[in-house]
């Protein structure tokens, strides 16, 4: 690239294309966290994972401590999503998408 130009990014896309592809992948986003809610809520509910994790005597305790892993899962997406903006800040968005899917 040469001094005074500016780079274009976003693989050629412009105007309607890019807006709907921004969108696309903002809802695949959705989908994907959606799905792992429900992929949560089902191990949560497992008889096995209950026993493996000592929370299966379906006391108030119990009732306690599924509450705290569930509550830990979502504060693993806050600091997920916290780290991501400032590592997006740091090294750029791209690369840090990049780095995210992997």
């Amino acid at each position: 690239v040469q001094m005074g130009t500016v780079r274009k990014s976003g693989g050629g896309l412009q105007g309607r294309a890019m807006l709907s592809s921004i969108l696309a992948i903002a809802g695949l986003s959705i989908l994907f966290f959606g799905y792992d809610q429900a992929v949560m809520s089902q191990v949560i509910t497992n008889d096995d994972f209950q026993h493996r994790m000592g929370i299966a005597a379906n006391t108030p305790k119990d009732a306690t401590l599924e509450g705290m892993i569930v509550a830990i899962y979502y504060a693993g997406f806050a600091i997920g999503a916290l780290m991501g903006g400032y590592i997006g800040d740091k090294i750029g968005r791209i690369r840090t998408t990049v780095i995210g899917c992997l």
